[in-house]
């Protein structure tokens, strides 16, 4: 299972989990983070904090932002949570990367394979040229 980082976000700053904790999926870890908000919400008002400004950035385990959910998206509208809009498909940036220096070097061995045969026409071509010339 993908390992997510739950860093809060707070006025004073980026409060950076190290842990992290185990999903299944991107969807379960914002379901999660959905029901945290609320009794994370409940704590701050005890203590006199305003809790709107708040929010819980999650992470993959590589650190990259995956998405941000504010305390205020899900206090102010009292709605249940749903499911987040499905990520779009990262490309695969480095295998596309090497099979296009692959085809390149391919193309390039290619060129040359030409760039032989015809010297080696012009070659025959030239012999031809010769041979009928001595004939007349």
């Amino acid at each position: 299972m993908p390992l997510f980082l739950f860093h809060l976000r707070t006025p004073d700053g980026l409060d950076r989990d190290d842990l992290g904790v185990e999903f299944e999926s991107l969807e379960a870890a914002y379901l999660d983070v959905c029901v945290t908000i609320q009794e994370m919400a409940a704590d701050y008002v005890r203590q006199g904090v305003n809790p709107l400004p708040f929010a819980f950035v999650i992470a993959d385990a590589a650190e990259a932002e995956l998405m941000e959910v504010p305390f205020a998206e899900r206090l102010r509208d009292g709605r249940a949570p749903v499911r987040p809009e499905p990520r779009p498909e990262v490309p695969d940036l480095v295998g596309d990367l090497q099979r296009g220096r692959q085809l390149v070097a391919a193309m390039r061995a290619e060129v040359v394979a030409m760039t032989v045969g015809v010297a080696e026409g012009r070659e025959a071509a030239r012999r031809a040229w010769a041979l009928l010339r001595a004939c007349r």
